[in-house]
């Protein structure tokens, strides 16, 4: 990554990496922030509250460190960063949303009366799970 810059616009934050833009919502960037205030990353989930999250906030200050972090200061005050590694990845653009489609979205399989011929596939759950392998027909 040879360039990256952050500004703010409002409801988005334009980050420029490389020439390409890519728009982050405000609001978005908040809900994610990585702090550890917000976040707790030994069970990757969040800690900030939907009911703390102000869906009007905007993103009133951003900086770049180093070409490899952005640093954003929300209307209420709170600040985070975000490195390039990880905030690119999850820009908006198509090539980007079709990317994590790909890797996230399984296959639609629809069933019709010929699957369920033999009636609706069961298993026990306690032998799933103390073989710790799925079984070879369905449950896929």
């Amino acid at each position: 990554m040879s360039s990256l810059t952050a500004k703010p616009e409002g409801d988005y934050l334009r980050v420029t990496s490389d020439g390409k833009d890519q728009l982050y919502p405000s609001v978005w960037l908040r809900d994610n922030c990585q702090c550890e205030q917000c976040f707790n990353p030994s069970s990757t989930s969040r800690k900030l509250l939907m009911k703390h999250l102000d869906p009007a906030i905007e993103v009133s200050k951003a900086e770049v460190t180093n070409q490899e972090e952005v640093n954003v200061t929300w209307s209420d005050g709170h600040s985070g960063a975000f490195s390039a590694k990880w905030l690119l990845p999850r820009a908006f653009g198509e090539s980007t949303r079709s990317r994590r489609k790909s890797w996230y979205a399984l296959p639609i399989k629809l069933w019709n009366a010929t699957d369920m011929k033999d009636g609706i596939p069961r298993y026990n759950f306690d032998q799933i799970i103390e073989k710790q392998t799925k079984p070879q027909n369905g449950l896929n």
